[in-house]
């Protein structure tokens, strides 16, 4: 080592050398490799899963309900019928479930909130007053709190949101007043809960790209359906809804198979990727999609007939029995129904609009306003 120094001689002479080096490099132009970009996962809703097939018999498609012992009647779309005459708004009878939300100041209800002009959250980040929501079952729910807290009173309402596994079990454990899901009526579900009579008669369809021709849906002349073009693909839906038995039944002869997911906006995502083929669900639901994606489209015919009601508990704080709600909203449902022009509606009817009913779906679901579903009465 050089006195005085602290590096050895040896060190410096290969810095000196590396310095040249890099010297003569900087007069050449020398290319640099290009890293190529990682490949990016494509993502997939956590709660996603492929279900086995479930081999059920194809039946017709049926737009009547044989008799279920789980229902108050033999016909599980009757309900109980109104009070008369129907109380005065802002002043529920003493003692009943309505009396009870007049009191508390609003009424408390389960809402979707990705059911597309169902019921859907409004993304305006200050929504006005009574408006965090909006769709078809949404009107419906002012009309009732209208019925309640009379015309002033049509927004007070607390959403509670609820998913398809849950609704029926925050009905049945008392936490809502009522669930607004588009909730399909069924024996089964007669068991545990009250059902309004059927504000709406929607029926499962599949909704593809709009780019394809291949898919499709088809009744023969003894109206069983059957499925073309989805051999070996997947088909997305939620699960705890009669959407997935109506599929379960379509699978095996249809060649494809049953992708569950938690809401709608993870079936939409998996469509959007190409991780599915198709969605399935009720087709006033799937026309809300196209609104929002119009590069999907609803192909095929109806395979099912989902009458379609508002959930309610037994029981209320009040009483043993929630029957009397039951019966008052159906007094609701009816007068939406009826040709009465001068109570409540939540959207402006015009002179096509014969009911405020027409006038709730012209809004929502279309120009082509059908005719509501029959209403039943329990004896």
């Amino acid at each position: 080592m050089t006195p005085g120094s602290s590096v050895p001689r040896r060190r410096l002479l290969r810095f000196g050398t590396l310095l040249a080096t890099l010297m003569l490099a900087g007069c050449t132009t020398v290319s640099a490799p290009q890293a190529r970009p990682a490949p990016v996962p494509v993502p997939v809703p956590n709660d996603a899963a492929v279900l086995p097939m479930t081999g059920d018999t194809i039946e017709p498609v049926r737009t009547t309900q044989p008799p279920c012992a789980n229902s108050p009647g033999s016909n599980p779309w009757a309900s109980f019928r109104p009070p008369s005459p129907m109380p005065t708004p802002g002043d529920m009878p003493t003692g009943s479930a309505m009396r009870a939300i007049q009191d508390r100041g609003y009424l408390i209800v389960g809402v979707d909130q990705d059911q597309f002009h169902m019921s859907a959250r409004n993304l305006s980040l200050s929504p006005p007053a009574g408006e965090q929501y909006s769709g078809f079952d949404v009107d419906m729910v002012h009309a009732v709190a209208a019925a309640i807290f009379g015309k002033d009173g049509a927004d007070n309402i607390k959403y509670m949101p609820v998913t398809l596994a849950y609704r029926m079990g925050a009905v049945y454990q008392g936490v809502v007043d009522m669930v607004a899901d588009s909730v399909t009526i069924t024996c089964g579900r007669w068991a545990q809960v009250d059902f309004s009579v059927s504000y709406l008669a929607p029926g499962q369809r599949l909704l593809v790209p709009r780019s394809d021709t291949a898919i499709s849906l088809t009744l023969d002349a003894n109206g069983v359906p059957h499925v073309a073009g989805l051999t070996g693909k997947k088909v997305c839906t939620i699960g705890s809804s009669t959407s997935q038995g109506n599929l379960g039944a379509l699978e095996t002869g249809g060649g494809f198979r049953i992708v569950l997911a938690e809401n709608w906006s993870d079936c939409i995502v998996l469509l959007q990727q190409g991780q599915v083929s198709a969605i399935s669900t009720d087709d006033t639901l799937l026309h809300g999609i196209t609104v929002e994606d119009p590069y999907l489209k609803v192909v095929g015919q109806r395979f099912s007939y989902e009458p379609l009601g508002f959930v309610f508990p037994r029981t209320d704080p009040s009483s043993a029995d929630n029957s009397q709600f039951v019966g008052f909203t159906n007094g609701v449902i009816t007068r939406l129904e009826s040709a009465d022009r001068n109570g409540y509606c939540p959207e402006a009817m015009t002179n096509a609009d014969t009911t405020c009913w027409s006038a709730i779906y012209r809004t929502w679901l279309g120009s082509e306003v059908p005719a509501p579903p029959p209403i039943y009465y329990l004896p």
